[in-house]
């Protein structure tokens, strides 16, 4: 019975047979950042995409690094004023690879970079760089050896430079994972 439970029964898994991997990931984060002028909430993250790449070593542990991208929103104060802002998060992840069948399971965390980019009037930028981790789990589907879809949550704390983050750039977020290995 449980050669049937399993497509790979006695065989390697995709990611041990072909460790390298490349992804590419797109979906919706949700944050509630306070705007400090009109305590209005806005989502700087919104629609999201993003570049995964990594190796999954023989005991099934995932190295890799991620750059996502989210386009964030543009919110008007008045006629004459408005403020555009986005999140990136590029950084390195560690994951572990469960096999189940022709699904694998992959628990992570993220560490890196979360840089918010905001825009007042389209003139006055500027960037915020910060600790982030983003720990997630990615269910994925083993449609062949080498090509997998699948999907991704995550949560995003972004910290402030005083170590103590205030939670207007955390996010959590959904994405579609489309990826190859080779």
């Amino acid at each position: 019975m449980a050669a049937a439970s399993s497509a790979y029964a006695g065989e390697p898994s995709p990611s041990t047979k072909h460790p390298i991997s490349v992804a590419v990931l797109g979906g919706y984060a949700i944050n509630n950042a306070l705007d400090s002028h009109t305590n209005d909430s806005l989502n700087l993250y919104g629609v999201g995409f993003g570049v995964r790449a990594g190796y999954t070593l023989p005991m099934k542990l995932y190295l890799g690094a991620m750059f996502q991208y989210n386009l964030g929103g543009t919110w008007r104060y008045d006629p004459n004023t408005e403020y555009t802002g986005r999140v990136m998060t590029p950084g390195a992840e560690i994951g572990f690879d469960i096999d189940a069948g022709r699904f694998t399971v992959r628990p992570s965390l993220g560490l890196g970079a979360g840089i918010a980019r905001g825009d007042l009037n389209l003139n006055d930028k500027g960037d915020s760089f910060n600790f982030a981790i983003w720990p997630g789990m990615q269910l994925l589907w083993n449609t062949t050896d080498q090509i997998y879809l699948g999907t991704e949550i995550r949560y995003t704390f972004i910290f402030t430079k005083d170590g103590t983050g205030d939670g207007n750039a955390n996010a959590f977020g959904g994405y579609a994972v489309v990826g190859y290995r080779f």
